[in-house]
């Protein structure tokens, strides 16, 4: 399994539930429905506005394709932004029990 992890921190104007809510609507839903995606959550620090995407795959190869996708994706909501977005890979030796 591979995971791949992107870190953003929101403007104030947009750390809120509607921003939030467009966030994971938008872009969440397109990466849970990428191929190859095992799972995918969000975690976060709403007191400060910083969050996590983290997704977990199949494969390396379906790792690297939502990867660049995820990173097209956000250049649409790169306004929202307050500084840039951190994508990371990470590689899992975490096994099915």
């Amino acid at each position: 399994m591979f995971v791949r992890t992107a870190s953003y921190r929101l403007k104030p104007e947009y750390d809120n539930p509607e921003g939030q809510a467009m966030i994971r609507r938008e872009l969440g839903g397109r990466l849970q429905s990428s191929p190859g995606v095992r799972n995918a959550m969000q975690l976060g620090e709403k007191d400060c506005g910083r969050y996590i995407v983290m997704a977990v795959h199949d494969d390396e190869a379906s790792a690297d394709q939502a990867f660049e996708a995820v990173r097209r994706q956000w250049n649409d909501y790169g306004y929202m932004l307050a500084g840039p977005l951190r994508l990371e890979r990470y590689a899992s030796e975490f096994r099915d029990s």
